[in-house]
This record gives C-alpha cells, structure tokens and sequence, in this order.
C-alpha cells in the first residue's frame, strides 16, 4: 500500500506530495519535483510504529 509524505524540493524549496512504498523503504527513489521539475532523491525508512519516515531529501 503506498503512503504519502510532503518534502519541500531541494532545488526551489516549493512543497511536494510523495507516494512512497513501505516495501522499498531504504533504497533512493528519484522524483521530479512538480513546479522545478528537477530530480530529488528521496531516502525514507519505515519507523518502528510502521509509519514511513523521510530520512534524506537532495538534489541528484
């Protein structure tokens, strides 16, 4: 089941929506920011109450 987390983008600083899927926490996802449309690595973990954490947002 996919979750959604909010991050503001690296590159512009405008906030984005994120779906993330708890089964592929810990690997780098690349997503295009909505407005900048540059690519931010995200790095979420699922914390020990099973909600998804953003653990590292940067520019590629």
């Amino acid at each position: 089941m996919l979750e959604s987390a909010g991050i503001d983008c690296p590159w512009c600083g405008e906030p984005n929506e994120v779906e993330l899927e708890p089964g592929d926490a810990g690997q780098e996802l690349v997503q295009d920011c909505s407005v900048c449309c540059r690519p931010i690595v995200i790095v979420y973990a699922v914390g020990g109450d099973d909600t998804i954490q953003v653990v590292k947002v940067s520019a590629e």
